[in-house]
């Protein structure tokens, strides 16, 4: 009960000034969304800005990201067009992109198409009837 209250006393001064990024703070973690287009330099180098910034706030907070619990999901409805996207790194360490995340019970995929939870509701829905 106590690491969730002092995270978040940590954490919550911590915001981030672009249009295409935001970042959410939920209890003892925090997810860091970028909105990137096909093509767009521009949006990418300002989610990597951010990324830098967000990891020099946690050093002046004296947080510690742990980068192997740390994961990249790049969202995208064609796969050809995020495949340039260099991978984020943090303390010289590259961060691992995965397919699919579970965040606040919710499995997202690349695709946002949610069939995943929609499985697992049926899933658990079957159970109950029998």
């Amino acid at each position: 009960m106590l690491s969730p209250l002092l995270f978040s006393l940590y954490t919550n001064e911590m915001t981030l000034n672009r249009n295409n990024v935001e970042l959410f703070n939920y209890s003892d973690g925090m997810a860091l969304v970028g909105f990137l287009f096909t093509g767009s330099a521009v949006h990418e180098e300002a989610y990597f800005s951010q990324v830098t910034v967000l990891q020099g706030l946690c050093q002046t907070s004296h947080l510690e990201v742990n980068v192997t619990k740390t994961k990249e999901l790049l969202l995208q409805t064609k796969p050809s067009i995020m495949r340039n996207i260099h991978p984020v790194k943090l303390n010289g360490e590259p961060v691992e992109e995965v397919e699919l995340f579970k965040y606040l019970g919710t499995a997202i995929d690349q695709t946002l198409t949610f069939n995943v939870n929609a499985e697992n509701f049926l899933r658990e829905q079957t159970s109950d009837c029998f």
